[in-house]
């Protein structure tokens, strides 16, 4: 009996020990941790490459302008190169997500960069390597956001995924 009370302790300690550290040894908190998808989507993202879209000459100028503001109420707002658009949207943790069409917008020619339908179009959220990567139910990308602005889609992004 006096052998198990000696262990316990013991063990306890082993045990305690190995909590709240990572395998460095640091402590890990809750600051360490990596943000929920519902805070790391917030901000401002541009259009970095859409499948199947190809802006015109006349538009590829007006690509950059293009973006797509996700706010913490639960609205997005954002621009298709030069056409204001807005809308609501959800995030849930595990990447469901939903956005609705965009209200009324104006229909000035330029990049028509296709943000608006991209959301609408997709039911999943993820973010891969700092890329925003949007897909539909079929897990098809439609659409890849980053950070910084673009002077045009990226004409490998694509075709290195699909590799």
């Amino acid at each position: 009996m006096k052998k198990t009370w000696m262990v316990m302790p013991a063990l306890l300690a082993v045990v305690l020990a190995g909590c709240g550290a990572d395998s460095s040894g640091d402590a890990v908190t809750p600051q360490d941790a990596e943000p929920a998808l519902e805070e790391q989507i917030l901000g401002v993202w541009y259009p970095w490459d859409i499948p199947s879209y190809e802006p015109s000459k006349f538009g590829v100028q007006t690509f950059g302008e293009a973006s797509v503001e996700f706010k913490d109420d639960g609205t997005w707002s954002g621009s298709d190169g030069c056409n204001g658009q807005s809308g609501e949207y959800e995030v849930a943790a595990d990447g469901k997500f939903s956005a609705s069409e965009p209200g009324v917008q104006t229909m000035i020619g330029c990049a028509n960069v296709p943000n608006a339908s991209v959301l609408h179009s997709s039911f999943k959220a993820e973010i891969v390597d700092g890329v925003l990567v949007l897909s539909s139910q079929s897990d098809q990308v439609n659409g890849r956001y980053v950070r910084e602005p673009q002077a045009g889609p990226s004409p490998t992004a694509s075709a290195v995924a699909e590799s």
